[in-house]
């Protein structure tokens, strides 16, 4: 068991130069609109279902979502013809947003 313990730890780190690779670096206008972004919805965070309608409005949907078998709410707004952006809450408070961007 030792020796197949030994084998797959040098397999892997052998493998880690691969994964590794340098990316292309994204356009300055992208990096900063994600800045822009991140920090708007970031803003969200801790944020009531009364707060949230106030700043945004109506909701597009209103589902919920599963935690720990407690069913939560979940609102989600169309904010761009192939953008959506949803409100995950847990005690009366957004706790993740998620924004879900397609191309054409």
């Amino acid at each position: 068991m030792q020796r197949f313990v030994l084998a797959a730890s040098v397999l892997l780190l052998s493998l880690g130069p691969v994964y590794a690779e340098e990316r292309p670096e994204l356009p300055k206008e992208i990096r900063d609109a994600n800045e822009v972004l991140a920090k708007w919805i970031d803003g969200f965070n801790g944020k009531t279902l009364a707060q949230l309608r106030k700043t945004l409005g109506t909701p597009t949907q209103e589902s919920t979502w599963e935690f720990k078998g407690e069913k939560l709410p979940l609102l989600e707004y169309q904010c761009m013809p192939k953008s959506k952006l949803s409100f995950y809450f847990y005690d009366g408070r957004v706790i993740k947003v998620s924004l879900l961007m397609m191309s054409k």
